[in-house]
């Protein structure tokens, strides 16, 4: 018998948080310091742009209250909204870029950690994960190294971070709606997730 939505997704945050746990660990003991040390002048960069966006948010505040008070129009409110915007963003530009290329690369590389740790996760356990103990629930079908890839690398991080999350919604939508609650990465990986206690006499 399929597991329900239900199951499935308290058996997944379980496992994500031990996942995000690691992830979090490794990008503050090696990632963090690493991606900021290769950066030139990042941490000049960085105290600049959190001055500047500190002093941008106090003066949007004053000109919100304003507003507020009916001293600005909406339309002299928008203005001076978007002359606010246009200085801070001409005046910071360079530590923006800095700063905005420290959080992609921080990005890239924790989501290469949660992807890594997940997959070697699954691939020791052989999918039978704390969550999923937990929770009742197993694998059925052809576990091993390569179909574990193909579930958790492609059709689960790339399909989702490609598709801009939007893959999370397909998969949550299928486990929810469909009878036998079988997703896109069940479909393609040939495992499903039953519950531990059916057993099938075939």
């Amino acid at each position: 018998m399929s597991a329900g939505f239900f199951r499935r997704l308290a058996s997944f945050m379980i496992d994500f948080s031990i996942l995000l746990i690691i992830a979090i660990t490794i990008f503050r003991l090696i990632g963090g310091p690493v991606i900021r040390n290769s950066i030139d002048d990042y941490q000049e960069a960085r105290t600049a742009f959190d001055l500047g966006r500190a002093e941008y948010n106090r003066k949007v505040n004053q000109v919100y209250d304003r507003y507020e008070a009916g001293v600005y129009s909406e339309t002299e409110y928008e203005q001076r909204l978007n002359e606010l915007q246009t200085t801070f963003d001409q005046t910071y530009y360079d530590e923006s870029q800095i700063v905005y290329r420290y959080w992609i690369i921080s990005f890239i590389f924790n989501a290469l950690i949660l992807t890594t740790s997940n997959y070697l996760y699954q691939g020791v356990t052989k999918g039978y994960t704390l969550g999923r103990k937990t929770l009742k629930l197993r694998f059925s079908g052809p576990v091993n190294w390569w179909t574990l890839f193909i579930r958790e690398v492609l059709w689960k991080s790339f399909f989702w971070v490609f598709t801009f999350s939007f893959g999370v919604v397909i998969d949550f939508m299928l486990m929810a709606f469909t009878r036998n609650h079988k997703t896109l990465r069940d479909y393609t990986s040939g495992i499903r997730v039953i519950l531990e206690d059916v057993v099938y006499p075939f």
